[in-house]
């Protein structure tokens, strides 16, 4: 009888482990990210917002805008929430920008045009915060005082989803200031609105 208590057990726990659904990436209703955006002229603020649904290639995918209301690009997400992919609107390139199964020392190519080193980078720690599953490699971020490059549960990631993007205009890091989703913010403890900015 312990034998089969165990195995049922044993069962179910891999079934737990293997089928774990993470927090929705997207809002039911609204889903919007805050992110800044710098160049010579300064740093600013742009409201990306999922605007639509779209096949692209057969995949479902989000239509996302920003900076004014233009069209950026596509977001697609898996069906349990653990992997979340990128395109933007000037090429067919798809970045995975989301992999919630990386465990410690696994690691995640990280490109984007800001980045001068584009390599794989290890993941040093995992752990939980405001009930969100948080994966920290050891990319320290120089323009956020060293805080280190997070993918969070449900949000992305600390610098936003356009990190592996090689458009020019994201050629400046990138900064989430806030999520929101249904126009509840989930996330950010810096200023959600930045005003344009001198270097």
């Amino acid at each position: 009888m312990k034998a089969l208590n165990f195995t049922i057990l044993f069962l179910w726990m891999t079934n737990f482990i293997f089928d774990q659904n993470y927090e929705d990436l997207f809002g039911s209703e609204s889903t919007q990210w805050n992110i800044t955006i710098g160049n010579l002229w300064g740093i600013d603020m742009t409201e990306h917002r999922i605007v639509g649904d779209t096949i692209v290639n057969g995949f479902s995918y989000k239509v996302i805008d920003g900076y004014g209301g233009e069209f950026r690009g596509f977001l697609r997400k898996d069906s349990l929430n653990q992997k979340a992919w990128y395109r933007n609107n000037q090429n067919d390139n798809e970045y995975l920008i989301m992999d919630l199964s990386l465990e410690l020392e696994d690691s995640l190519y990280i490109g984007g045009i800001w980045n001068g080193e584009h390599k794989f980078y290890k993941v040093d720690s995992i752990y939980v915060k405001d009930n969100r599953k948080h994966i920290q490699f050891n990319f320290p971020l120089h323009f956020m005082d060293n805080e280190k490059f997070t993918l969070i549960e449900g949000v992305v990631s600390n610098i936003g989803f356009r990190y592996q993007d090689n458009d020019y205009i994201n050629s400046f890091p990138t900064i989430l200031l806030c999520a929101y989703k249904n126009d509840e913010k989930i996330y950010g403890e810096r200023q959600c609105i930045i005003s344009s900015t001198e270097n």
